[in-house]
């Protein structure tokens, strides 16, 4: 089996007890969610370049920050150990789920302490209400395949671009550093003007001035320019992740990416979560919208991959010379539906299995994505009939719907699998529900609402917009998508109580949307020969079930609507209860995480020791003496012999 590991961002929320109170900020949730997390677990600080603790079961969390020029907003992300296999995967998903809504508890008492009294929620979804885009990755270990030409390329035209990139950044960075350089000295001279008798208040008022120069060059913020250095960096980096991109796009896992496509493209008809959009479409996915490319070196925006390489741009620049590689998927959903989560999974790991064996070029010649990879997705989103044409048979010229795409490469899959001398038991499972899914799917997707997200949540839209809008509602909402999108662009929280008449509502959109928009809004109107009185009651019913297209993901002591349906018996289980105990304490038993988690116990225990991990070594420093690094750069090794080195590790 080969390792997987998910990495889940968590939207944070917050509802003050009392009407109208200030919220903390994002920062300030997360730390009171860490802390409740640390008194639970044993846990070490992160050898992370974006910080954050390692617990005692492997697992890293962190705050993963979503504004350069606001650090003190973001999102909780949790990364799973690595685990063998899609089934301890899931398993550790599940249970990272389970250790943050108990941690919710002492949070909230933190908070309170703080004069913040509320309830806190995390949202693990994929999108918020206002457009920001978060979700979850996928990753696996995968063995690069040999291609001559792509062997060639990297040893000679990519090495050459990265030594170009390099230079560029280095001696455009030099200008930058003379003016920082040049900064401070000023102000080390203003300091010592002040030294001198009557010259003390104009030099501190010169040291003052210097500094605030620099901390507006250093640091982002409301003003306009404030945050040059930094965002200087950051273009850098996006311009040169752009040209690493071209170049990885044929040097970077080339034999795996091609065959992989028809199946990730079309992977959301059974493991997208499901979104409404603010144009009244329900779709499959919310992620598809941001996919851009197939694979690219992803670094900050709006816009993603299906798979991210931005790892070898970096962090580890020659990590392309490596056989084997961490393929890390962005195109994936943040489910709730553990059959799903291990679905996603398992049929990845089986598609990558035939992938490496060569058993699915045939059809990456076959199968043409209409419109590249990251268009085909995004028709699949949009269809939840699943009736769409989104690729081409290039044998035959037929157009192929996103279910017979999955079937072709499950056809594929089984072949493969058909001709090993045995398969692992949790893929002959996953196989079978694979093809039991596709198979629903084709004669009645309502028939999945115990075991796909998107189905589930469907069901539960369309009974409350039946309650609000009648048999028409789908139609209704999304005949007033436009205007209502754009209300939601603007003036979120504007609400239309009552029945007000047309001319009412009339002058309620022009003040919130402004004039601009709103001769946008009357030109659709008039266009579909809409009636403005008829509005409110759709305005109200999209706001009914986006609370409801949020909620089901909400992760809080009370519950989502996933929760309360899970505790009713009525949705589908495919995960050991006792396991996903144990994964709340324990790190895989079969990788180097059992390695970092007996590294974080045994810091836990001894308190002379400072214990810092990473995902690849251990730091011990013991009594001031030099710090002793225990590398573990093999993912599959778990000895614990290994922690022991040439000296022994620090003792009770």
């Amino acid at each position: 089996m080969r390792i997987v590991g998910l990495e889940s961002e968590l939207a944070l929320g917050f509802e003050p007890a009392s009407p109208g109170a200030p919220h903390p900020p994002q920062d300030q949730l997360y730390e009171a969610l860490l802390d409740a997390l640390r008194a639970r677990r044993a846990s070490c600080d992160a050898l992370y370049y974006k910080g954050g603790v390692f617990l005692q079961n492997g697992s890293l969390v962190h705050f993963e920050v979503s504004r350069l020029d606001d650090p003190r907003t973001g999102l909780l992300e949790w990364a799973t150990p690595e685990c063998l296999g899609p089934t301890e995967a899931a398993v550790y998903a599940r249970a990272a789920e389970r250790e943050l809504v108990f941690a919710l508890e002492d949070a909230e008492r933190s908070l309170a302490a703080r004069g913040h009294e509320g309830r806190l929620l995390l949202l693990k979804n994929n999108e918020d209400r206002y457009g920001n885009a978060y979700g979850c990755h996928e990753s696996y270990d995968v063995r690069e395949r040999f291609r001559p030409w792509a062997w060639v390329l990297g040893l000679s035209v990519h090495p050459l671009l990265l030594s170009a990139l390099f230079s560029a950044g280095l001696l455009l960075s030099l200008p930058v550093l003379f003016a920082l350089a040049f900064l401070g000295t000023l102000a080390l001279c203003a300091q010592a003007l002040s030294s001198f008798p009557g010259l003390r208040r104009p030099g501190e008022t010169a040291a003052q001035r210097l500094q605030d120069a620099s901390a507006y060059l250093l640091e982002p913020g409301p003003r306009p320019g404030s945050g040059l250095v930094a965002h200087l960096a950051l273009w850098g980096l996006r311009g040169g992740a752009s040209l690493f991109s071209i170049s990885a796009r044929r040097v970077l896992l080339t034999g795996h990416i091609e065959p992989l496509l028809p199946f990730l493209a079309t992977r959301p008809v059974f493991a997208g979560a499901g979104a409404l959009g603010a144009d009244g479409r329900y779709r499959l996915t919310a992620r598809a919208a941001r996919m851009r490319t197939a694979l690219a070196a992803f670094v900050y925006g709006a816009w993603r991959p299906l798979v991210d390489v931005k790892e070898y741009f970096f962090r580890r620049p020659f990590g392309y010379l490596d056989r084997s590689k961490r393929l890390h998927v962005l195109a994936g959903d943040a489910n709730r539906s553990e059959y799903v989560e291990f679905l996603k999974l398992a049929t990845t790991v089986a598609v990558l299995d035939a992938v490496e064996a060569g058993a699915l070029d045939a059809l990456a010649n076959r199968v043409h994505l209409l419109g590249g990879p990251a268009e085909a997705m995004r028709r699949v989103a949009d269809d939840p009939s699943l009736r769409a044409v989104v690729a081409r048979d290039a044998a035959t010229g037929i157009g192929l719907t996103a279910l017979d795409v999955q079937r072709l490469v499950l056809e594929a899959v089984w072949s493969h699998f058909g001709a090993q001398p045995s398969v692992p038991a949790e893929l002959k499972n996953a196989l079978v529900r694979w093809n039991f899914v596709l198979d629903r799917l084709a004669d009645d997707p309502r028939t999945l609402d115990g075991e796909l997200d998107w189905v589930i949540k469907h069901g539960l839209l369309s009974a409350a917009l039946h309650e609000e809008l009648g048999a028409r509602g789908w139609e209704l909402l999304a005949a007033w998508g436009p205007v209502n999108q754009l209300l939601e662009q603007v003036a979120p929280h504007v609400e239309l109580r009552g029945n007000p008449g047309p001319a009412a509502v009339r002058g309620t959109l022009r003040g919130a949307l402004g004039a601009r928009r709103f001769r946008r809004a009357r030109a659709h109107v008039r266009a579909e020969g809409l009636d403005w009185g008829a509005f409110p009651p759709v305005r109200r019913a999209y706001l009914r079930l986006k609370t409801i297209d949020l909620k089901y993901h909400e992760l809080s002591r009370a519950g989502g609507y996933y929760d309360w349906l899970d505790r009713e018996g009525t949705l589908a289980r495919v995960l050991d209860r006792a396991a996903v105990e144990r994964a709340c304490a324990e790190a895989p038993a079969r990788t180097r995480a059992r390695l970092r988690g007996e590294a974080v116990l045994r810091a836990a225990k001894d308190g002379k020791a400072k214990v810092r991990v990473g995902w690849d070594r251990v730091v011990y420093e013991v009594d001031g003496r030099e710090p002793r690094q225990v590398r573990l750069p093999d993912p599959y090794a778990h000895d614990p012999e290994v922690l022991a080195g040439e000296e022994a590790p620090p003792r009770c």
